[in-house]
């Protein structure tokens, strides 16, 4: 896995966007706005490697002779986990 390091500075301008992201922080318990922003990262992270996973998966051939219950079970199991990841 590629690990890059780097500091982004950036701001928010009082917009609806910098509206959100303080009612975020709040709602949220973040103490910045870096640590809000840091999340979404590492939940977009979480979905992308979710989604990999997933397409990996229907395209073997094990999953064919699982059959419908097996994809019924995988069904939930994303289900769940997307609740997990706040989506």
């Amino acid at each position: 896995m590629l690990r890059c390091t780097s500091s982004r500075n950036g701001s928010l301008q009082r917009s609806r966007v910098g509206e959100h992201v303080d009612q975020q922080i709040v709602l949220g318990g973040y103490s910045t706005s870096s640590e809000y922003v840091h999340e979404l990262i590492r939940r977009g992270l979480n979905r992308a490697k979710l989604r990999e996973t997933l397409l990996v998966d229907a395209a073997s051939e094990l999953l064919k002779p699982m059959g419908e219950v097996y994809l019924k079970e995988l069904r939930e199991h994303v289900c769940k986990q997307k609740k997990e990841f706040g989506r």
